[in-house]
């Protein structure tokens, strides 16, 4: 329910790739409204799991089986009339140095510029923006545009919350 409502406290611990520690399982979660179905892939584009629609909201799940580690992967959805391929961001750790955020909360960065806001970057191969805004007080934050269809439940962004600062890399969005 956290998740369908954008109200979850850390996103990132649930959606994306995750090793569960009780079963040593590798499990997929990815939150996406109007999906009708959801593949893994693997980096050769092999399928490697499809994922069960646990919710009729747009919460998909699944294990992924023969593996034991995590690893690079896409998503291929299928919608109502297309099926496209897409980049996970929530496959992406923090790009924050810790450094920065030290620096930043004790007030003496000189070069905030140069990691808050929005910047064009490549991550591996994969080029995309990475978002980093101050809120401190905020209990969500989501990147919103014409390529999640202006949906907050969608891209619901890291909060670092020593700092008040949240983040996302957002693959493909330039």
């Amino acid at each position: 329910e956290a998740i369908i409502s954008a109200k979850h406290q850390d996103i990132f611990s649930v959606l994306g790739m995750h090793k569960e520690p009780t079963s040593n399982e590798i499990i997929v979660r990815t939150f996406l409204p109007d999906a009708r179905s959801v593949e893994v892939l693997d980096d050769n584009k092999k399928i490697v799991a499809n994922l069960d629609l646990i919710d009729g909201s747009g919460l998909f799940e699944g294990v992924i089986t023969g593996k034991n580690t995590t690893f690079s992967y896409v998503l291929r959805v299928t919608y109502q009339h297309d099926t496209i391929l897409v980049e996970d961001p929530y496959s992406y750790p923090s790009m924050i140095n810790n450094d920065d955020l030290y620096l930043f909360c004790e007030g003496t960065h000189e070069k905030v510029y140069e990691w808050m806001g929005a910047h064009q970057c490549e991550v591996g191969n994969v080029t995309g923006t990475h978002f980093v805004v101050w809120a401190p007080d905020a209990s969500r934050v989501s990147v919103v545009g014409d390529f999640n269809f202006w949906d907050g439940r969608h891209h619901v962004m890291r909060k670092h919350p020593g700092a008040g600062v949240w983040e996302i890399f957002l693959p493909n969005v330039l």
